[in-house]
């Protein structure tokens, strides 16, 4: 039985399902491995890997759990292709997945929404209302307040970084088609279109065909709003001011996402 370790993050689960539709259960075993859950790998499953499909983290945060921990423990004989790590933060520039903290000094994260927004996190107390607040977050001018080409520059940096496109190069991708396709969900999560462009690269590395395109409901049933002025300022085709998303099962204008996030806020500090 050969092992086939996908050591990501969310893309580990719609990763390993691909993997499992070409390599027989016969023959594989395809183990998956959620690396900001520090969740361990044995010694002994590391040097028996045929495939190691990971995401380079290093730094004290993780540990044991940084990779270099768990290269070092595999066979040379293993097929390791480094996933990059994936982000679009100038579509979503306030984005923070931090707590807050309120009056009471104490820190709060909201479960309903994993995904804040900085801006209005601290705007929170100044309206009169949710309704209020969020009508004026949608009249702002974010390249205002946010130097959008230095963000966007700052995320092609991050592609350039060998660290984390040794492997799997998007930059090229991102540029090409990040005004007319749907590349993300939020800030991580990866569209359906995206995910089978990183689907075909994977397989195309270990020279095994693609006999179908995949689909992740996940990543897709929870759409962060992406600001009107960011729609306008990058020339954005695929997104117009009256879209509306799909979020916990609802479809949801801009203007009510925000109202319902600004709720959540209020409902966390009572």
């Amino acid at each position: 039985m050969k092992n086939i370790i996908v050591h990501l993050n969310c893309h580990t689960h719609p990763i390993a399902a691909a993997l499992s539709d070409v390599f027989p259960d016969s023959e594989y075993n395809i183990v998956k491995v959620i690396n900001f859950q520090k969740q361990p790998i044995s010694e002994a499953l590391l040097q028996n890997c045929h495939i190691y499909i990971y995401q380079y983290i290093e730094g004290e945060h993780w540990g044991k759990y940084n990779s270099e921990f768990f290269l070092k423990l595999l066979p040379s004989r293993c097929i390791c292709i480094r996933y990059p790590i994936i982000r679009l933060n100038p579509f979503w520039p306030f984005n923070t997945k931090n707590g807050f903290l309120t009056d009471k000094k104490e820190i709060k994260k909201s479960q309903k929404f994993p995904n804040g927004d900085k801006f209005l996190i601290s705007k929170r107390n100044q309206y009169n209302s949710a309704k209020e607040l969020a009508e004026e977050y949608l009249r702002q001018d974010i390249h205002s307040l946010v130097n959008l080409d230095y963000e966007f520059q700052k995320i092609l940096n991050w592609y350039d970084n060998l660290r984390n496109s040794m492997d799997l190069n998007i930059k090229q991708f991102i540029l090409s088609n990040y005004k007319n396709k749907l590349l993300f969900h939020t800030v991580d999560h990866i569209s359906d279109f995206f995910l089978n462009y990183m689907i075909d690269h994977i397989f195309c590395l270990l020279e095994i065909e693609k006999n179908k395109n995949y689909t992740c409901k996940f990543m897709s049933e929870n759409n962060i709003p992406i600001h009107p002025s960011v729609i306008n300022y990058f020339n954005l085709s695929f997104v117009n001011d009256n879209q509306v998303y799909l979020y916990n099962g609802e479809y949801v204008s801009a203007l009510q996402y925000y109202i319902n996030y600004i709720l959540d806020l209020y409902a966390l500090e009572s």
